[in-house]
């Protein structure tokens, strides 16, 4: 399990480096969890969405939005992106992990705060 652990502080360092710049990068909201015990374990990738919205759309509460172009962004936010690992089950300690994330330009192109901040 320390190995796994070790594997995950690997994966975040990676994920900080590769999205240093002075914009964010949706590699900023990447949070990578692991589970289970040694050639039993297992991955999944997700995105902190509250952390996204309230960078890309500058709110701090989504509860209260009044702007129907604004809620409409949010709601169809999961469909900008996809994000996979090359590795998801039956992972073993020292295993390494590739996580790819693709931003579907054709739809983000008609939202300029997503453009902005991805």
């Amino acid at each position: 399990m320390k190995k796994i652990t070790a594997l995950l502080f690997l994966c975040t360092i990676v994920l900080l480096l590769t999205a240093c710049g002075s914009s964010k990068k949706l590699t900023d909201y990447v949070e990578v969890n692991f589970s289970g015990i040694d050639s039993k374990g297992s991955a999944s990738a997700s995105i902190d969405e509250e952390k996204l919205i309230k960078d890309v759309f500058d709110l701090d509460s989504v509860s209260n939005i009044a702007d129907e172009e604004v809620k409409n962004e949010i709601k169809n936010m999961d469909d900008y992106y996809k994000i996979e690992l090359d590795k998801d089950k039956n992972l073993s300690n020292g295993d390494e992990i590739k996580v790819t994330i693709t931003v579907y330009e054709e739809k983000t192109k008609k939202n300029k705060r997503w453009r902005k901040n991805n």
